[in-house]
């Protein structure tokens, strides 16, 4: 026989189990600081009497000196995580200048109602398996009081054998899932959903978004797990979808949802973990925490969340958790807003700049603050923002401190991947690109850039590798990339096929059509190009490159005054820093004209314009490929095929 009987309170809702040392509420789990609960069990254990200052002092702080503030704010804890009120206390009763005393009813599992605890045997066959459950006595002992007047009621032994055999096929059932500790399978996939708000106001919202955000990168350190990446979780923000099918949507075994709630200054985060097979719930657990205190709220939550995983990590990856979050909370709430800025556009990042730099002034060693503030110092200063000359060298300075202070921050080498892009220092962008893929391998953002990056030296078989990888990370991925590199892998069919599908996902999407229409052209499907290339136009609400690539295709087809229109317009946008020269020779060339094309060329070259590189593998281009002009220049921007 197995004695199962942990000593468990209920009141509520709520279930504390001592032994374990754990409190649910409602199947979910609560997450108190020890001293916290080691109070609460031993109000539990007395309820009903006073229990008078000294006392708890001495039960919980032992010979340890401490005021009866610190007493007070333990009680104060308590009461937020259990929602009670010092003024209407439904739970914990202040007798003033006295002590305390526990107040609500109290149901204890297994008292036989005189305090004591009754234990439960479970009856086994030599298989072990069970054949019946026996309250308060071991094989042999006489019947228990259960089965007379006066003690438990039969019914109520019933009742309890119910319970007992419930939870073993509950187990037997759990012994079939990831979780168990006992379970063979492991988790390999996970998605973490944006967490939902509620009684969160508009100014602490990068609460919520931070802290999912921040668990993917924490899970991003454990090798042996798949992770979603944010660019793809966040387009379920405020989306009503079930988490189960969206799981099944992005083919993950596992998917983390959660739900941020404020109360004064009190943050609560209830998260929960569905199989994305059965919607079964898994595991759940709330956290309460001060609302300045985001950052321990999302180790709390990575470090269990790990262990119900059951990951075997090394010493390394358990440093790897957290190795990258703030020494301090308000550094960490700093730079989750900064970060939550960063996403809202041009003036939210001239904001997200200050508040990173607020985060840096605090702990000049933050690593993740200076890779936000050289992020957006690129975007800003490539939009003319902020002048190219104060924010190139504030982004240099912002990496490389960055990867002085941590060398393992993929985000901090794509950040410098980028720069050297500006700078046009191809071989050592690569080189961080592809350290940048070593950190981080689940990012589908990573293989992109990279994939974008191969497009220069049109390598587009290597480039078609790295983009496959993104539709196996990423479902959901769009593919109109894919078909891209196919068109310029002269593999028009699969461009068609890929750019087709591209559509039927996203008929306002540019891309597709500017695919459709460049393969129809090379296959001389010319009035199906010409349509597909003003529908790119139209869509991209007249882009540039789109106009470009649409007079490109009038000159070539006989509508020279159409192209003549188009090209007109381009003029004016370069005038006024709109347009590039290489936009208006790939036009010139089509009507004929290389030498100004090639002027236009030489025009950005001097100036570094950016897209310059672009000429390697557009279609624009391709028939100046052999002269020797074009040649030569290709030397001089330094993009020479090996």
């Amino acid at each position: 026989m197995t004695d199962i009987s942990d000593r468990v309170f209920e009141f509520d809702g709520i279930r504390v189990e001592p032994v374990k040392f754990k409190i649910w509420r409602d199947e979910a789990e609560l997450v108190l600081e020890p001293k916290t609960l080691s109070v609460l069990i031993y109000l539990l254990e007395n309820r009903g009497r006073l229990i008078e200052k000294d006392e708890l002092l001495n039960a919980i702080w032992h010979n340890t000196f401490v005021t009866e503030n610190a007493m007070a704010r333990e009680i104060a804890k308590l009461r937020k995580a259990l929602g009670d009120d010092a003024k209407e206390s439904r739970y914990i009763q202040t007798v003033h200048t006295k002590g305390y005393r526990f107040v609500a009813e109290v149901s204890e599992c297994g008292s036989n109602g005189h305090g004591e605890l009754t234990p439960v045997y479970i009856q086994t066959d030599l298989s072990g398996r069970p054949t019946s459950a026996v309250l308060g006595r071991e094989q042999g002992d006489s019947l228990p009081k259960a089965y007379r007047t006066g003690g438990y009621s039969f019914r109520r032994l019933i009742l309890l054998f119910a319970l007992v055999v419930t939870a073993l096929g509950t187990t037997v059932f759990l012994a079939t899932r990831y979780v168990n500790n006992r379970s063979p399978h492991r988790v390999e996939s996970i998605a973490v959903l944006p967490f939902s708000a509620e009684n969160i106001t508009p100014d602490q919202e990068y609460i919520t978004d931070g802290i999912s955000d921040e668990l993917i990168n924490s899970l991003a350190a454990v090798r042996e797990i798949r992770v979603v990446s944010r660019s793809t979780s966040s387009r379920y923000k405020d989306r009503d979808i079930d988490s189960a099918a969206i799981g099944r949507e992005l083919r993950v075994q596992v998917v983390l949802t959660g739900k941020v709630r404020q109360v004064g200054d009190t943050l609560n985060v209830q998260v929960d973990l569905v199989d994305s097979v059965t919607g079964a719930q898994l595991w759940g657990a709330a956290f309460v925490r001060q609302a300045a205190d985001a950052l321990t709220v999302k180790q709390a939550i990575i470090r269990d969340l790990t262990d119900k995983l059951k990951f075997k990590l090394s010493g390394a990856e358990q440093r790897d958790l957290v190795r990258r979050d703030a020494k301090d909370p308000e550094t960490y709430e700093l730079y989750l807003r900064g970060r939550f800025f960063s996403q809202r556009g041009s003036g939210g990042k001239q904001q997200a700049v200050a508040i990173f730099q607020q985060a840096i002034d605090r702990d000049p060693n933050y690593a993740p603050a200076y890779v936000g503030l050289a992020n957006d110092y690129i975007w800003l200063g490539g939009y003319g923002l902020v002048a190219t000359n104060e924010a190139l060298p504030k982004a240099i300075f912002a990496v490389e401190r960055a990867i002085q202070l941590d060398d393992t921050l993929s985000e901090a080498h794509r950040a410098r991947a980028e720069l050297y892009d500006k700078q046009w220092r191809w071989q050592e962008k690569e080189k961080e690109m592809r350290l940048a893929l070593e950190l981080d391998a689940n990012n589908p953002q990573v293989y992109l850039d990279l994939a974008n990056h191969l497009f220069y030296y049109r390598k587009f078989g290597e480039a078609i590798l790295h983009l496959k990888k993104i539709k196996e990370l990423d479902p959901l991925f769009d593919p109109s990339m894919l078909a891209t590199a196919y068109l310029y892998n002269k593999d028009r069919q699969a461009a068609i096929r890929e750019a087709l599908d591209s559509v039927k996902l996203r008929p306002d999407h540019t891309l597709p059509h500017s695919v459709l229409g460049w393969a129809y052209f090379k296959e001389q499907r010319f009035d199906e190009a010409t349509t597909e290339l003003e529908t790119a136009a139209k869509v991209s609400n007249g882009l540039s490159p789109m106009l470009r690539d649409l007079a490109y295709c009038y000159a070539s087809t006989g509508k020279r005054d159409e192209a003549i229109s188009l090209l007109r317009e381009l003029e004016k946008r370069l005038e006024v820093g709109s347009a590039t020269g290489s936009q208006l020779a790939g036009v010139h060339f089509a009507l004929g004209d290389k030498d100004t094309a090639f002027a236009y060329l030489e025009k950005d070259f001097s100036q570094r314009a950016g897209g310059l590189q672009n000429i390697t593998y557009l279609e624009v281009f391709d028939d100046i490929r052999n002269d020797p002009r074009y040649s030569d220049l290709i030397r001089r921007i330094g993009l020479e095929s090996d």
